[in-house]
């Protein structure tokens, strides 16, 4: 299987076991030919949370499903609204209200909203510091600041 068969949402499970009596879980990350996979189900059936690095020729698909289809869809959406390019001044300004709006009580909203609330002195450097993390785990970010929120920061990495 090549790896451009398996894209983010896709749900999979080892070759060598099968989706039956094996390890079930979600593409989170693609990567060459390797894939970053949020197992959800133990082969006995029960649930997991566990995210590893796996070879792409190791996993085969398993069918995809609506919420699956849903993801890739707005995956998609957020991908191609990033390509538009880098932000324009009024676009920046636009994702500093989005960010001076961030409601919530983990730990990234309220750092965000102690940043927005302080004397804000090195703008850039937060930016890079949230985009790197939308990077990293697109879902929680897009959680905290809005689909919109998680485009403008995707826009301004270089």
């Amino acid at each position: 299987m090549k790896t451009a068969d398996l894209t983010v949402g896709s749900q999979v499970c080892r070759k060598s076991k099968g989706a039956t009596n094996g390890r079930i879980g979600q593409v989170i990350e693609v990567q060459a030919d390797h894939v970053r996979v949020h197992w959800i189900r133990k082969g006995n059936g029960s649930p997991m949370n566990q995210k590893s690095w796996v070879f792409a020729n190791d996993l085969q698909e398993i069918a995809k499903n609506r919420a699956v289809a849903s993801i890739h869809k707005k995956i998609s959406y957020i991908i191609e609204q990033v390509e538009q390019g880098p932000l324009t001044p009024e676009e920046l300004e636009s994702l500093f209200k989005i960010l001076r709006n961030v409601k919530g009580d983990n730990l990234w909203a309220i750092g965000i909203r102690s940043y927005m609330a302080g004397p804000r002195d090195h703008d850039m450097k937060f930016l890079e510091g949230l985009a790197d993390q939308c990077m990293d785990d697109i879902f929680t970010m897009t959680c905290i600041v809005g689909q919109d929120g998680v485009i403008c920061l995707l826009r301004t990495v270089k």
